[in-house]
């Protein structure tokens, strides 16, 4: 650095200005440092590039198959994420969103990244284990900041049933209006669970289904939607998706298809069946992918949602993934 240079972000003789720093200070400093290299802090034009201009490359976690690397473009990504944000979250300019995932999944990239950025709104990010210094942090957290949409992993879910209803009652979530879920399919006893203990039987769940080859929610409901516990309901609007089968016919139970405006047709490995009003639900990948081939039931390969279901049964275990 030069040494006529009071400050600059990242300085090695301030180490703790390398890792937690409050907005307001940060913007002070900057003001003073950017005159001193020749820039003015209101100075930022914006790079334009074509639609197809690759955004980033996020490879998948290779519960789907092998690991692929996905590409996501600007324009449809950012038309994508941002529309099915607004529309499966309603979100308003009063609105306070927290999407719990890792920022480092597709979850993080689309729903804590971009989409809330282009909407414009105000958002919680995170970063930490979501029971410590205890398991009521989540709502401490929602309780502080009014948090009014709040979305998670079943997963997630299932760890806070572990530890039981004494921890949300120490805090207000009142101020809760909307809540999600995404990651894995839900079973319905951790989304009856969440529905009663988090949204007080006030709150619609959103269980949003999508993979990080989509980037954006598919199938969803909408807050006016009918619920059903454990459904993701019904495609979005621009989407259709069914089971099929390897022949590439409509079937109760099957491998999903996705049929968009732009794309005749996208096969991915995610299982799914139809039941209860034609309504999909996921019951996860095939079983090889998770469990040893030899895992039968009557000669019936388990899925792994009816799996987990059976294994989580077990006092011993926290959560199955």
């Amino acid at each position: 650095p030069k040494k006529d240079i009071k400050w600059y972000p990242g300085d090695p003789e301030y180490p703790l200005e390398r890792r937690d720093h409050w907005w307001d200070d940060l913007i002070l400093k900057t003001q003073e440092f950017l005159p001193q290299v020749g820039f003015n802090i209101d100075e930022c034009e914006t790079e334009i590039v074509d639609v197809e201009h690759p955004l980033y490359i996020l490879y998948t976690s290779g519960t789907t198959g092998k690991p692929k690397g996905v590409i996501h473009v600007h324009g449809g990504y950012a038309l994508g994420t941002s529309l099915t944000l607004k529309w499966v979250f309603d979100l308003k300019e009063s609105d306070v969103w927290w999407c719990a995932a890792d920022i480092g999944w597709v979850t993080g990239h689309s729903y804590i990244v971009y989409a809330p950025l282009i909407l414009g709104v105000s958002s919680i990010m995170y970063e930490g284990a979501p029971d410590w210094p205890n398991p009521g942090r989540f709502w401490s957290i929602v309780e502080r900041y009014k948090a009014t949409v709040f979305y998670t992993s079943p997963t997630a879910i299932r760890l806070f049933m572990k530890h039981g209803e004494r921890w949300p009652v120490l805090h207000d979530l009142s101020s809760l209006r909307l809540l999600g879920t995404v990651g894995e399919p839900i079973n319905p006893e951790a989304w009856m669970w969440y529905f009663e203990n988090i949204g007080k039987g006030q709150c619609p769940i959103m269980d949003t289904w999508w993979q990080t080859e989509t980037g954006n929610f598919v199938i969803a409901p909408l807050p006016v939607s009918t619920l059903k516990p454990g459904s993701a309901t019904r495609p979005l609007p621009g989407f259709k998706a069914d089971s099929m089968t390897k022949k590439e016919t409509v079937s109760n139970q099957g491998r999903v298809a996705i049929w968009s405006l732009l794309n005749p047709g996208q096969e991915c490995s995610e299982a799914f069946t139809r039941r209860q009003s034609g309504m999909p639900w996921a019951i996860g990948q095939n079983t090889w992918a998770f469990i040893s081939p030899g895992t039968c039931v009557a000669g019936i390969r388990m899925a792994t949602s009816g799996f987990r279901e059976e294994v989580t049964m077990c006092s011993i275990l926290q959560d199955i993934a």
